[in-house]
């Protein structure tokens, strides 16, 4: 009954305010003006309350659980760890993203952020070097094609070397 409450709220909060944004006046260019994300945002919102709401009437339709299929999931949930959450972790990650901020003025934001992806991937407990390598070359590539491609906003440079390594890529 909740998620049913949630995904009806949800629409309405998303239709609300997306009428709000057809004031947003257009760009007068050809580029995506201000009024694109926040549509795009709700458009999204809607379509995930719209799902929600699906899923909500279907389990509403559905007859009761027989106990034996509940007592096999409790069984299949007993077999697996939950891993204990450490807070050390998420520490770890603050100073990273804190020490990511400060080098971004100097070495810029091509060599740093494919290092702080990676660090974050080991640090949340991804092990594989080829996604942890993937994830950090594409993350950074999406990033700068979004921003500084499509958006047209700037990124951090960087000094020396690092400079003209970013004005090498993008």
């Amino acid at each position: 009954m909740g998620n049913l409450a949630l995904s009806i709220a949800t629409i309405i909060f998303s239709i609300f305010f997306f009428i709000y944004t057809l004031q947003i006046p257009a760009s007068s260019s050809t580029s995506i003006g201000p009024e694109f994300w926040p549509r795009v945002v709700l458009i999204s919102l809607a379509i995930m309350g719209i799902v929600l709401l699906i899923k909500s009437l279907r389990e509403m339709k559905r007859p009761a659980i027989v106990e034996e299929s509940i007592s096999e999931t409790e069984k299949v949930e007993e077999e697996f760890e939950v891993e204990e959450v450490h807070k050390s972790r998420y520490l770890i990650i603050i100073l990273a993203l804190f020490v990511y901020i400060l080098s971004l003025s100097f070495i810029g934001f091509v060599p740093t952020t494919p290092f702080m992806l990676i660090g974050i991937a080991l640090i949340i407990g991804m092990r594989k070097w080829y996604s942890m390598a993937l994830t950090g070359v594409l993350g950074t590539a999406c990033f700068i094609y979004l921003f500084a491609n499509t958006l047209n906003i700037p990124l951090p440079r960087g000094v020396g070397i690092f400079r003209e390594l970013s004005y090498f890529l993008y």
